[in-house]
């Protein structure tokens, strides 16, 4: 059974809420996704900096899955109780006290850190070693020479109540696409150069190999500057498969703007500056920093033994950083009835007006300090009302589907070959008639319509997921294009 359908089961439950009739979909959502919600808003707003605390470092900004645990351990203690968020939290005459504690515990972590450093690092190693050293030896390339998600993209690109098992699911696949856009933009001289390198060291492979059928004890045997010949077919070997990894396939098509939109398919993610400049190495470098390699990854989490304890101390620990904290769980707090203190951000009834983006097709934005960033509450917002049918908008909310079905209706060239671009691999594509008569009043009212053509039935959860958020993309873009106020 899906969520959404033991969702449908759990709201029917009689008194499951004692001041209110009937929960909805978002409100047992958001009972779930209390404290994430809180987290993804302080990423997506950027209120809390990880930033080195060392003279002409303190540009650069660090975070791995020991910093991730230490601030959701000192934030889970301090500013909630039993996952409701504390009075003491909101009340505006204990903000330096919260903020005080907030401090002395980020910097209590940070010396327990360092005390124990030696202890964690010599761990560390040792569960890199048993954990990744088999792959190394066999799979040098698929290891060291290949690229994962960043802790700090993941939590970029997690949206306003969505669960973990949904999160999982959408971003399944999205390290194939990932690879394919960073695989398109190639130096031309270190392809020729790993080129050269993967020739040389596959030759002398290739000796050692007839040398062993020829005398299988001169591996063993046979050494030259105090090392085996078997020890040079292992080093060999690996560097020869690292510089296989670099060296493009042949016949690939360049597009860059496409192989980017099948990426935010899953990532939901897409900066402004990006927009139109999806080909060029800036893109890239930016882009790269959220999908990393492995191998950086491996040494910065290494690093981050040493590094987390002075950037809890310094930075998280500073004057400013909780009391900047604080305010924000001051203003991002609203207070729903039958479900109590809540994120702002994930209040899809009536957030917009304070959060929201017109850019992005809320009816009004808020505040600059307020406003989330990137469209992240009106592409949740898309995101939960496509992955729950139960949900019936609020107003502001239907004006967000209306502006979107406005687009479709305005430009319906632009947005069937978004989606159609995106399917053609899956040999179908969406007929204009589709999109006719929708209406986005009322989500039945969405899926009926849709469904009503045999040709888009079976790709309804790819528009209603990954596709969808294009063709909200889409409006952004030609919001940005028109000049349309992005407050």
């Amino acid at each position: 059974m899906e969520w959404s359908g033991i969702v449908e089961k759990l709201i029917r439950v009689p008194r499951l809420c004692i001041v209110k009739d009937q929960l909805t979909p978002l409100d047992v959502t958001n009972c779930i996704m209390r404290r994430e919600n809180y987290l993804i808003a302080l990423f997506n707003m950027n209120i809390v900096a990880f930033r080195l605390p060392l003279p002409f470092f303190n540009r650069y900004t660090v975070f791995t899955k020991t910093l991730e645990w230490s601030m959701d351990l000192v934030i889970s203690s301090c500013v909630f109780k039993s996952s409701i968020l504390s009075p003491d939290v909101l009340h505006p005459d204990k903000k330096e006290a919260v903020a005080a504690r907030l401090r002395w515990r980020f910097r209590a972590l940070g010396v327990l850190s360092l005390i124990f450093c030696p202890f964690v690092l010599a761990f560390l190693l040792l569960y890199l070693f048993f954990r990744y050293g088999e792959e190394i030896k066999n799979r040098p390339s698929n290891t060291l020479g290949s690229r994962q998600w960043s802790p700090l993209a993941k939590w970029k690109f997690r949206e306003f109540n969505e669960l973990p098992h949904a999160f999982e699911a959408r971003m399944t696949g999205s390290e194939d696409v990932a690879e394919h856009y960073v695989t398109q933009f190639q130096s031309h001289v270190l392809t020729i150069l790993a080129r050269l390198g993967s020739f040389v060291l596959g030759s002398i492979v290739a000796v050692l190999i007839v040398a062993a059928i020829v005398d299988d004890d001169i591996l063993t045997t046979s050494h030259i500057f105090h090392k085996s010949l078997l020890w040079y077919l292992g080093m060999f070997g690996t560097g020869l498969a690292l510089l296989r990894g670099l060296i493009p396939k042949e016949g690939e098509v360049v597009n860059p703007k496409l192989n980017l939109d099948a990426v935010v398919t899953h990532t939901h993610y897409k900066p402004d500056n990006w927009v139109g400049e999806e080909g060029t190495w800036k893109v890239l470098a930016e882009f790269c920093e959220l999908y990393e390699y492995k191998a950086l990854v491996f040494l910065r989490e290494l690093a981050s033994i040493l590094l987390a304890p002075l950037i809890l101390i310094f930075s998280l620990g500073s004057y400013q950083v909780p009391r900047d904290i604080v305010d924000f769980f001051q203003n991002a707090t609203t207070n729903v009835e039958g479900i109590g203190p809540m994120c702002s951000c994930a209040d899809f009834d009536s957030g917009f007006a304070k959060h929201g983006s017109a850019a992005w097709g809320a009816s009004r934005g808020g505040g600059c300090t307020l406003k989330s960033q990137h469209g992240k509450m009106e592409k949740s917002f898309v995101n939960f009302v496509a992955h729950n049918p139960g949900y019936r908008p609020s107003a502001q909310g239907q004006v967000i589907l209306k502006n979107l079905h406005r687009h479709i209706q305005e430009s319906p060239a632009l947005a069937l070959r978004s989606i159609d671009t995106l399917t053609a691999s899956r040999g179908s594509s969406l007929n204009s008639t589709v999109f006719t008569d929708l209406s986005f009043t009322e989500p039945d009212r969405v899926r009926s319509s849709i469904l009503d053509s045999p040709e888009a039935s079976s790709l309804f959860e790819t528009l209603s997921g990954g596709d969808l958020q294009i063709l909200h993309q889409r409006y952004h873009e030609s919001m940005l294009s028109s000049g349309t106020n992005t407050a």
